[in-house]
C-alpha cells in the first residue's frame, strides 16, 4: 500500500484551516487591544499592548508555521508518490523481461 496523496491533501487542508482559525483569533485579540487603548488610559498600558504585539507576532510565526508544514506535507506525500510510481514501473519491466 502506497501514499495517499488525499490523506496528504487534507492534512494540508487541517493545517490550512487551522491557521485560518489563528488568523481570526489574532483579529479578535487585535480588536481586544484597541478597545482597551480606547478605554483604559493607565500608564501601565503600553506594558498589555506589548504583551498583546507579542502575542500576536507569535500567533503570526505559529500561522506561518503551519501553512509551511502543511504544503511540506502534501510536496512530500508527491514526491514519494512518484518514487513509488517508478518502482511500480521498474518492477513491471523486470517482470515483463523475464
Amino acid at each position: 500500500m502506497g501514499i495517499s496523496l488525499g490523506r496528504a491533501r487534507r492534512a494540508k487542508s487541517e493545517l490550512y484551516d487551522i491557521a485560518s482559525d489563528l488568523r481570526d483569533f489574532k483579529s479578535q485579540i487585535d480588536n481586544v487591544k484597541r478597545e482597551l487603548r480606547g478605554q483604559w488610559k493607565a500608564d501601565e498600558m503600553h506594558i498589555i499592548e506589548d504583551k498583546f504585539e507579542g502575542l500576536s507576532r507569535y500567533i503570526s510565526h505559529v500561522e506561518d508555521d503551519l501553512c509551511d508544514i502543511g504544503r511540506d506535507i502534501y510536496k512530500v506525500a508527491k514526491e514519494i508518490k512518484k518514487e513509488e510510481e517508478e518502482r511500480e514501473r521498474r518492477r513491471r519491466a523486470r517482470a515483463a523481461a523475464k
